[in-house]
């Protein structure tokens, strides 16, 4: 189902990685992928590779696709979307929860493409933020940055508002995935 979501990752006090993803954003979706993640996940190896993290602007993001023989323009073809998803996962909608894994498995320089506009409440229906400065996991259902009153903005300038938190989790206390569903789903937002 299209729920669409935004999974960040926060490491030495900023948003290292914030991805946009276009299904399943309930907690009872990639809710619960997150946490398969991370119950098997290295976190010492995730610290270490986050910092490969190199962001893409608009023209370096064109100048991947051009590498792939893809016009940018306003179509690209569907085989030309599976390719590029094939070459550069990472930057696709469709990557989830698994964002986590990715930068934790990979130690060359991880390619992203941070979207400010997933930081804003108005098509985001979920929120889930891995702050491995605390080691924990927050959990949203409005937008939990502080708003940034100009158009473009660096991820290094996002204030997390971490008291809309519907639940904060220890990453190393985390709930069964069906006390995660519950605990979340009965909560009521204000």
């Amino acid at each position: 189902m299209g729920t669409r979501n935004l999974i960040s990752i926060k490491s030495e006090n900023k948003i290292k990685v914030a991805k946009y993803c276009q299904w399943d954003g309930y907690p009872d979706g990639q809710g619960i992928n997150i946490l398969k993640i991370l119950r098997g996940l290295d976190f010492k190896k995730l610290k270490n590779n986050i910092k490969n993290i190199q962001e893409l602007d608009e023209e370096s993001l064109k100048d991947l696709y051009k590498k792939e023989g893809i016009k940018t323009g306003d179509f690209i073809t569907l085989e030309e979307s599976k390719r590029f998803k094939k070459r550069y996962p990472q930057l696709d909608r469709d990557m989830g929860a698994e964002i986590i894994k990715y930068v934790e498995e990979n130690e060359f320089p991880i390619l992203f493409h941070q979207a400010s506009a997933g930081m804003g409440n108005t098509w985001c229906q979920w929120f889930y933020i891995l702050d491995l400065d605390e080691m924990t996991l927050l959990v949203f259902k409005e937008a939990p940055f502080k708003t940034i009153e100009k158009e473009n903005y660096d991820l290094d300038e996002v204030e997390i508002q971490k008291e809309k938190a519907l639940k904060i989790y220890n990453v190393n206390l985390l709930p069964t995935n069906e006390d995660f569903v519950k605990e979340l789903t009965n909560i009521k937002t204000k």
